[in-house]
C-alpha cells in the first residue's frame, strides 16, 4: 500500500482552512482524513485542524494491523464524535469562533476492506484502474444532495444550483453528530481518493480519471491539484490517495 496527500488554498483564497493526515501502518493496514474548515476569520482552520488533531489522536491509539475489521464502526464514530465535542467546546468558549465547523471523511483500510466514515460534503472516491472507472464511496450531507434524493431536482441542475454549497451536516455545529458509515472491498490495483470540495468542483470525472492514473504511476497528487488550479481553484484543493498494490509491486514502483 502507498499513500500521498497535498492541500493548497487555490488560485482564489488567501487562506486554506483544509486539513489533512494519513499514516500507513505495515504494509497492509492505513489511514487517512481530510477535514475542510467553515466559520468567519480563521475559525474554519481552527476547526479543520482540532478535527484532524483529535481523529488522528484517536485513530493512532485504536488501528494496528490486528485490529479487528467488527470494531471499526465504533471506532471511527467515537474519533468524530470527540472532534465534534472538541470543535463544539471551543467554539463556545471563544466569541470569534463560534459557528465555526468542519466537514471530515476518514478512510481506515484493513487489508481488504476499506471502512468510510463522513460528515458534510468532503468525498471519498474508489479508482478501478483496469475498468477506468470512479465511484463514489460517500454521499454529500448537502441540500442539494437532499433535493436530489426526492426527486425535486435533476443532477443537471444540482451543479449550478444556489444552495449547492449548503452543508447539512457538519463537525462541531452542535454538542452531537450523525456519522455516516460504509465497507468496500477493495481489490489489488484499486485505489481511494479522499477530497474536499475544492478538488472535485473543479474537476469533472473525465478529467479526474487520466489524472488519477498518472497520480498512483507517481506516487503524488500533484497533478489533481494542479488541474484543479488551472481550472479555476475556487475554493481550497485537497487530496490523499490511497492505493492497493498490485502483486509483487513494492510502494516505491
Amino acid at each position: 500500500m502507498k499513500i500521498a496527500g497535498s492541500s493548497h488554498a487555490g488560485s482564489v483564497r488567501s487562506a486554506n482552512q483544509d486539513c489533512f493526515y494519513y499514516r500507513l501502518i505495515g504494509e497492509d493496514t492505513a489511514y487517512a482524513i481530510v477535514c475542510d474548515g467553515m466559520g468567519g476569520a480563521n475559525g474554519g482552520q481552527v476547526a479543520s485542524q482540532l478535527a484532524v488533531e483529535a481523529i488522528r489522536r484517536q485513530l493512532d491509539r485504536e488501528i494496528s494491523s490486528h485490529t479487528m475489521l467488527s470494531s471499526l464502526p465504533s471506532i471511527l464514530e467515537c474519533a468524530i464524535g470527540s472532534a465534534n465535542s472538541l470543535v463544539y467546546s471551543r467554539s463556545q468558549r471563544e466569541e470569534e469562533l463560534k459557528g465555526m465547523g468542519t466537514t471530515a471523511v476518514v478512510v481506515v483500510v484493513l487489508g481488504d476492506v476499506a471502512c468510510v466514515s463522513h460528515v458534510g460534503d468532503s468525498r471519498a472516491y474508489l479508482y478501478n484502474p483496469l475498468e477506468n472507472t470512479l465511484s463514489r464511496m460517500t454521499t454529500d450531507h448537502t441540500v442539494v444532495q437532499m433535493l436530489l434524493d426526492r426527486g425535486e431536482i435533476t443532477a443537471d441542475e444540482a451543479a449550478n444550483h444556489p444552495q449547492r454549497h449548503y452543508i447539512t451536516r457538519a463537525v462541531g455545529v452542535s454538542p452531537s453528530i450523525d456519522v455516516a458509515y460504509g465497507e468496500y472491498t477493495l481489490s489489488q490495483g484499486e485505489s481511494i481518493l479522499l477530497c474536499s470540495d475544492g478538488l472535485y468542483n473543479e474537476l469533472p470525472q473525465n478529467q479526474m480519471l487520466p489524472l488519477l492514473g498518472q497520480c498512483v504511476r507517481e506516487g503524488s497528487v500533484e497533478a489533481l491539484v494542479e488541474r484543479a488550479n488551472r481550472n479555476g481553484g475556487g475554493d481550497n484543493i485537497t487530496a490523499v490517495l490511497i492505493s492497493r498494490l498490485n502483486k509483487g509491486e513494492t510502494a516505491n514502483g
